[in-house]
C-alpha cells in the first residue's frame, strides 16, 4: 500500500475537503463535500484506497453484481427491499456494464445508466423523479460494497438525475372530500350498503399522516395514554419491518408523537367496534376475523369506500399526503414528528430536539385545522 503523507484541507470557496495524492507518477485529486472531520475523514479515505495496491479491479462486474445480492440475502434484509436492488441492476445496470471488469467502472458509466433507465424504463416512458434517485441509491450501495470487496477504489458522488425526470402526480383530498371520509361510514359490499369495516382506519391515517403499512402495523400496545409510538410497517410483501439502530443490534422505535383529539375519537370509536364485533387482536385495525390487514385489502376496501362516496380518485397514500395539506400552516419543526418526513441534514434536523409542549401543541394545531374544515 502507498503511504499517504499528508491530510485533506477545507477548501472554503469550493465548500469540500481537498487533498491530492500521488503513485507511480500519477498524481489525482480526492474530495469530500460533507462539512466537518467526518468530510476530511472521507476525502482521506479515498486517497487510502486508490494509493492501496491491493485492489484487484478484473473481475466482471456481472460477478460483482452476484455477490452483492447474495450479501442481501446473507443479511436477511427484507425481500422487497433484495427484489428492488436486483431489478434495478438486472434491467439497467447489467446491460451496460455487465461485461466490463468492475475496475475499469466509472463515474460516468455510473451516470449512462440513470440515463439509460430515464430513456427505456417504465415500457419506454421513462422512470420517474423518485424511481431514479431510488436507482441512483442503488448504484451508490452496489459500489460500496465493491469497495469493501476491494475490487474498485470509486466513489461516485455527483451522479445526477436528469432535468426533465417526471416529478410525482400525488395529490390529496379536497375539503369537500374530507368532509365526506368523516361525515359517511358507508361502503358496499356484494351489492348491498354497510358499515365500512376501515373506516376509522381511513380517518385515523388522514388525521395522524401515517404511511399505508405503518398504518396497517399498529397494534393496541403502540397507543398509551394520547401518545402513539410507531414501531414496525406492513410492506407491500405482507412482511413486518422494523426499525434498527445503527448497528441494527436492537429493535427501537421509527418515532413517538401526541395523537390529535381527532384521533383519539377515531381510535376509541374502533376499538369499541372491535369489541362489540367479539375481535380480540393485537392490531389496531384487523381484519374482520381478527388477522393482520395487508396493503392489498386495505386498498380493496378504500377504493370500494370512495367510489360509493363520490371521493376523488386518490390512493390511500394520498391519505398522508391530506393530513400534510390540511396542516401546511403547523411549523415544520412540528409536524415532522407526527408525519415521519425524513430529516435532511440542515443544522435544524440534526441538532434540534423536541422541546417540552411541542408535542401538544402539534396536536392541537392538527385538531384546529380539521376543525376549520370540518366546521365544528
Amino acid at each position: 500500500m502507498g503511504k499517504r503523507v499528508n491530510t485533506a484541507a477545507w477548501n472554503e470557496k469550493q465548500k469540500r475537503w481537498r487533498i491530492n495524492v500521488q503513485k507511480d507518477g500519477e498524481r489525482k485529486t480526492f474530495y469530500s463535500s460533507t462539512p466537518g472531520r467526518r468530510g476530511q475523514r472521507e476525502a482521506n479515505s479515498k486517497a487510502d484506497l486508490w494509493l492501496d495496491d491491493g485492489v484487484d479491479g478484473s473481475v466482471k462486474t456481472s460477478v460483482m453484481i452476484a455477490r452483492f445480492i447474495n450479501s442481501l440475502r446473507d443479511r436477511h434484509v427484507s425481500r422487497e427491499h433484495i427484489e428492488q436492488n436486483e431489478k434495478f441492476l438486472r434491467l439497467y445496470a447489467t446491460p451496460k456494464i455487465g461485461n466490463k471488469k468492475i475496475g475499469t467502472v466509472t463515474e460516468e458509466h455510473l451516470q449512462n445508466i440513470i440515463t439509460y433507465a430515464h430513456s427505456i424504463g417504465n415500457k419506454g416512458n421513462g422512470l420517474s423523479y423518485k424511481t431514479l434517485k431510488n436507482l441512483r441509491a442503488v448504484l451508490r450501495s452496489f459500489i460500496k460494497y465493491c469497495r469493501i470487496a476491494r475490487v474498485t477504489t470509486l466513489f461516485p458522488e455527483s451522479l445526477m438525475i436528469p432535468n426533465d425526470a417526471q416529478r410525482s402526480s400525488r395529490g390529496a383530498l379536497q375539503p369537500n372530500d374530507i368532509k365526506i371520509l368523516f361525515s359517511s361510514d358507508k361502503t358496499t359490499y356484494r351489492g348491498k350498503i354497510v358499515h365500512d369495516w376501515y373506516i376509522h382506519a381511513y380517518r385515523l391515517e388522514t388525521i395522524i399522516g401515517l404511511r399505508p403499512g405503518e398504518l396497517l402495523g399498529l397494534e393496541m400496545s403502540d397507543i398509551s395514554g394520547n401518545r402513539c409510538t410507531i414501531n414496525r410497517s406492513l410492506n407491500r410483501y405482507d412482511e413486518i419491518t422494523k426499525g434498527k439502530d445503527k448497528n441494527a443490534s436492537r429493535e427501537i422505535a421509527l418515532r413517538t408523537f401526541e395523537i390529535p383529539k381527532i384521533g383519539l375519537s377515531e381510535i376509541r370509536t374502533q376499538r369499541k367496534m372491535l369489541l362489540s364485533a367479539g375481535i380480540q387482536s393485537d392490531a389496531l385495525f384487523p381484519t374482520p376475523d381478527g388477522g393482520r390487514t395487508v396493503q392489498r385489502v386495505y386498498l380493496r376496501n378504500w377504493n370500494r369506500y370512495r367510489i360509493f362516496n363520490k371521493i376523488s380518485e386518490k390512493s390511500p397514500y394520498e391519505l398522508r399526503h391530506t393530513f400534510f395539506s390540511v396542516g401546511k400552516d403547523i411549523p415544520e419543526e412540528l409536524i415532522k414528528p407526527i408525519g415521519g418526513h425524513s430529516k435532511s441534514f440542515d443544522g435544524f434536523a440534526t441538532y434540534s430536539h423536541e422541546q417540552e409542549g411541542d408535542a401538544a401543541r402539534a396536536a392541537q394545531m392538527v385538531d384546529n385545522a380539521f376543525k376549520r374544515i370540518l366546521g365544528e
